[in-house]
């Protein structure tokens, strides 16, 4: 997979059936990015109900941000996302893929993005079967370096729960740095910074 996608695959499929689905539904346009063991890819309406299972994962959710609600990711806005993303892929999603099966393990999030000043924020969700195997890290690296490449992005952004060990590791991993605490919402919660590599 890694292969293609440097020599400029627009489509990947792992299975003959999925290249008969790419031919009657046209392939959009697509920007794949990979790395040593994952495909990364703008986020599309099929990849939603391997999504949408992370979302409803209540022990994630109260390691997210310490609920297990699903927090914004509400069936009306689910039910939002698969009109969007019918019409074109995501412009700030994008899932992880395992080859050689390409499946869903994950996703990354551009959450806020300021023009004016090159910050942007993202957000991270992996499978619970995937957690501790560095991919998280691994996707996070790719997706930065290309962010800073590709966009007006210097500084990227994360919060996450100052009890989630694995989460800090990760991240720490990835690139990213503490830059401060604070309480929210009877939390306490770590600001993590990743900046542009000169």
């Amino acid at each position: 997979a890694r292969e293609l996608v440097e020599a400029g695959a627009q489509a990947l499929a792992s299975r003959p059936e999925e290249i008969l689905r790419l031919v009657e539904g046209g392939v959009p346009p697509l920007s794949f990015l990979a790395t040593e063991r994952l495909v990364l890819r703008p986020t599309v309406a099929e990849d939603l109900p391997a999504i949408e299972a992370f979302w409803r994962d209540e022990e994630a959710n109260r390691l997210d941000h310490g609920s297990s609600d699903p927090g914004t990711w509400q069936p009306e806005n689910i039910q939002r996302l698969r009109v969007i993303l019918r019409k074109r892929p995501s412009r700030t999603m994008w899932t992880l893929l395992m080859p050689p099966e390409l499946r869903v393990i994950g996703y990354l999030r551009l959450r806020r993005q300021n023009f004016l000043t090159g910050h942007a924020t993202l957000g991270v969700r992996l499978g619970r079967e995937w957690w501790g195997r560095g991919y998280a890290a691994e996707a996070l690296r790719r997706l930065c370096a290309y962010l800073t490449q590709s966009r007006s992005i210097r500084v990227l952004e994360l919060e996450v729960l100052a009890d989630n060990t694995r989460a800090l590791r990760a991240y720490e991993k990835a690139g990213f740095s503490l830059v401060g605490k604070r309480r929210r919402d009877g939390f306490d919660w770590c600001s993590l910074r990743w900046h542009e590599r000169k």
